[in-house]
């Protein structure tokens, strides 16, 4: 992804919050990642918020606008990122996507290999059960949505929340608190549609057909994000080559061909 030499992350842990991970970008090619480690992360939720938070996510996105400014280029408002916003519904869109996009299909037993390298108990027999559970949590992702809506718009009660989270998220009440705890504050409340949203819009986008791989697609959002309506239309039509060009004729047949026929002051 064209990470400038010298980037690094600090990871902290920390018991309670409202959200799973955050990254907050200190700077220079620096960010410190802070964890909720008392939600309970799911094995094989771990690369997905790695690559959320960091690595193609968001400390990715503010290395790569900070070496374009560095670099006497980038626009300096790209340096400005603000919550509530379409510029955080792309975003939070492309940090959503980064594992699939940078990896693919079968990241489930990559995954695998990563963590029993660095010494943490996995099965690799059960990898790709574990990414395909991760698969059908995307999907139930609208749910989250759902929930804020009925908290919000209808004014349903809390217990009725909590019920319906762990009822279509299949989480125990301990998490499904936590979500509505999210879904509450004053802050975030409005953020979840940012990650539901931004991912359905910024996928047929990424996948789209075209000479660009999709990683090439996905630094693109992250240096110049296209507004939604742009990425509504889906991924942009490639120009058309021009025709190739005939080589120039080689002096001796110009003389032979090129000539003949014509008068003597045009040859």
């Amino acid at each position: 992804m064209g990470l400038p030499p010298g980037e690094d992350v600090t990871l902290e842990v920390v018991d309670t919050a409202p959200w799973s991970g955050f990254s907050r970008w200190v700077g220079p090619r620096r960010s410190t990642i802070t964890v909720n480690g008392g939600i309970g992360h799911r094995v094989t939720h771990l690369p997905l918020l790695v690559a959320h938070e960091a690595y193609p996510g968001h400390h990715t996105e503010h290395c790569r606008v900070a070496a374009a400014r560095a670099a006497g280029g980038g626009r300096p408002e790209r340096e400005v990122f603000l919550a509530r916003t379409p510029q955080s519904l792309v975003a939070e869109g492309a940090a959503e996507l980064g594992l699939e996009a940078v990896v693919g299909p079968g990241w489930g037993r990559w995954n695998a290999e990563v963590l029993a390298a660095a010494g943490v108990p996995t099965d690799l027999e059960r990898a790709a059960l574990g990414e395909a559970v991760e698969e059908v949590m995307a999907r139930l992702a609208p749910v989250r949505q759902d929930a804020a809506l009925m908290l919000h718009a209808e004014h349903r009660p809390d217990a009725e929340v909590v019920a319906h989270l762990r009822r279509w998220l299949l989480v125990d009440e301990a998490r499904a608190r936590r979500m509505l705890e999210f879904l509450a504050h004053p802050r975030w409340r409005t953020h979840t549609t940012t990650y539901v949203e931004g991912a359905r819009l910024l996928r047929p986008w990424l996948a789209g057909s075209g000479p660009d791989p999709v990683t090439a697609r996905l630094a693109h959002v992250l240096d110049d994000p296209p507004a939604p309506e742009q990425l509504r239309g889906g991924p942009p039509t490639p120009a058309p080559r021009p025709a190739p060009r005939r080589a120039a004729w080689p002096p001796w047949l110009r003389r032979t061909v090129g000539g003949r026929g014509l008068p003597p002051g045009n040859r």
